[in-house]
């Protein structure tokens, strides 16, 4: 869960998304590179600090939720407007 962290956890994708989440940090320096200094980007987007950057606001515990999704057939509304555009 810790891009910085080679040893760190793989978190899977779900299909156990809950309809309320708090709201993760919006740092694209942390999220995508992984750090929250945007000086030390090494312009390689790894995209990997999502979970790092949602457990800041929520737990390490819950960070994991994030990467949860809706099955198409509970979210016909969104499910039907993304293959629209």
């Amino acid at each position: 869960m810790d891009p910085n962290d080679p040893n760190s956890v793989d978190i899977p994708m779900t299909w156990n998304a809950v309809y309320e989440q708090s709201d993760p940090c919006h740092s694209t320096s942390c999220s995508v590179f992984g750090f929250n200094d945007e000086n030390e980007a090494n312009n390689e987007p790894y995209m990997r600090g999502f979970l790092k950057s949602y457990s800041q606001v929520t737990s390490d515990e819950y960070a994991p939720s994030l990467l949860d999704s809706f099955r198409s057939s509970h979210v016909p509304a969104l499910a039907n407007l993304s293959m629209e555009y």
